[in-house]
Formats: structure tokens, sequence, C-alpha cells
């Protein structure tokens, strides 16, 4: 059940930066926010259910904006998977870290586009992409990690209430 509405989770993510981001570009700069949906799920659920989550975003991505299959599905996976090792030691209430940790990760996931995607083709421009498209997005995805954040935060606690129950009625504890 959690894994379809993560599901449903990316793929209403994927309408949204079809169609609403398109009108919010900042001199051609949009945010990312599937490595925000990403992060919030990792923060929130850990290390597993992040690095499923960057995979099945990745695999939205990839399918609707991606040229080939399963690019976007590893990089967000590992981003998930990174993400994930903050679930434990920080304070999931606090709304000051999905801020901090949504603009990190969408920097440390831009340079893994860039180190795989460009600069293996021998694409030496490093400065020109940090610059002029990493910490922009960056600092434009950090701005949008809250709202998200609060999206996901609300679905997860619905998730594990619902968890919570199930387990209470078929274990009867």
């Amino acid at each position: 059940m959690r894994y379809l509405i993560y599901a449903l989770i990316f793929l209403a993510n994927t309408c949204i930066g079809a169609t609403l981001l398109q009108c919010v570009k900042v001199y051609g700069i949009l945010p990312n926010i599937t490595v925000l949906a990403v992060v919030s799920l990792s923060f929130l659920r850990g290390r597993g259910d992040g690095a499923i989550a960057g995979a099945m975003g990745g695999v939205f991505y990839d399918i609707f904006f991606g040229s080939s299959f399963g690019y976007h599905g590893i990089l967000l996976m590992l981003t998930g998977f990174v993400c994930g090792a903050f679930h434990e030691s920080l304070n999931r209430e606090s709304f000051f870290m999905p801020i901090i940790l949504g603009g990190v990760a969408s920097l440390f996931y831009n340079v893994l586009i860039y180190v795989s995607g460009y600069l293996f083709a021998g694409d030496l421009g490093f400065v020109y992409y940090m610059s002029r498209l990493m910490l922009p997005e960056a600092g434009y995805s950090a701005l949008l990690a809250l709202p998200v954040y609060l999206v996901i935060y609300a679905i997860n606690g619905r998730i594990e209430r619902t968890e919570k129950y199930r387990r209470k009625v078929h274990w009867g504890l």
C-alpha cells in the first residue's frame, strides 16, 4: 500500500513538474521537486524507503522526460539512500532540516548528473554549470523544500497511522 502511495506521489509530482512549474521558471531554472519528494520520503522513512522512492521517482522522470531509461532512477536512488541516513539522527518535526537537505540533495544530484553525463563526455565546464545551473537550482529547490516536505509529512503520517492500525488488527495488539 505504501509503495502505491509513493507511485501516486511521483505521478502527481511529474504532472506538477510538467505543467505548473513551467510557469515559475526563473532565468530558465526550475526547482527539482522530484528530488525534494525523494528527500522528504527518505528523511521520514529511512534509507530503504528512500532508495525505493528515489528509484520510483527516477523511473517516472525517465519515462516522461528522460532520454535513457534508468539513468535518473539510479541517481535518485543513490540520493534517496544518502538522505535516508539522516532519518535516525535528526528530528523529523524540525522543519529547518528539510530545507537544508533539499538544497544539498539537489546540489548532490546535479553533481552526480554532471560527473556521469558531462565529465565523462569530456565537458570540463564545471564552474560554468555550478554557477549557472547547480547553485541556482539548489537555492530554488530549497525555497520549495518546506511546502513539499509538509505535504509529504502529512501523507506519511496517514501511512503510519494506517500501518499501525493494520498491525493492531492483524496481530491483535
